[in-house]
């Protein structure tokens, strides 16, 4: 058996000096530290809002989000500010809801409505893609997750062919 070399970085064998039946098990590893470090990077993400939202509101940063994801988005937002941790929760759902169409949907096309009724703000947004999507599923789930800590509840619609309609009620004081 020859000299092993190892990896500066991690100690792994290389994977091209590595022994043919150690390969399966390197990629396994390997696998396994990329799909941890890409959920340390996504909670870091749910964290940080961009700077667009603290500075020109919730209308620009959506209209950001959609033109880096080459959706056309039609915008529907009020007037006045929203409370600020108000305004980050709907904006990570509407940020999510539009990864979800960009992702599944087939569409470019979505509308999104946020307003003020009494004293909820419901946010909706809406695709005209395939449809079919798993209301208990992760994506939804992490969208239910993130209302539901702000007291809030989510309803997701999606009949096979008719587009996806996401629906988050969310308690502004």
């Amino acid at each position: 058996m020859g000299r092993r070399r190892t990896c500066a970085r991690c100690a792994w064998p290389k994977i091209e000096q590595a022994e043919a039946g150690q390969v399966p098990a390197l990629v396994e590893t390997a696998d396994r530290l990329v799909a941890g470090a890409l959920r340390e990077l996504r909670d870091l993400a749910h964290g940080v809002y961009p700077h667009t939202l603290t500075h020109a509101g919730l209308a620009a940063a959506v209209e950001e989000t959609a033109d880096g994801l080459g959706l056309i988005v039609h915008l529907t937002v009020p007037e006045n500010r929203l409370p600020a941790t108000v305004e980050k929760t709907v904006y990570f759902f509407v940020s999510e809801a539009l990864t979800n169409a960009h992702k599944y949907a087939g569409t470019v096309h979505v509308q999104v409505d946020v307003r003020r009724s009494g004293g909820v703000i419901v946010a909706e947004v809406r695709d005209d893609g395939v449809g079919g999507a798993d209301g208990e599923g992760p994506g939804p789930a992490r969208l239910r997750d993130r209302i539901e800590a702000y007291g809030g509840r989510l309803h997701v619609r999606s009949p096979r062919g008719a587009g996806t309609h996401v629906i988050a009620r969310i308690p502004c004081v």
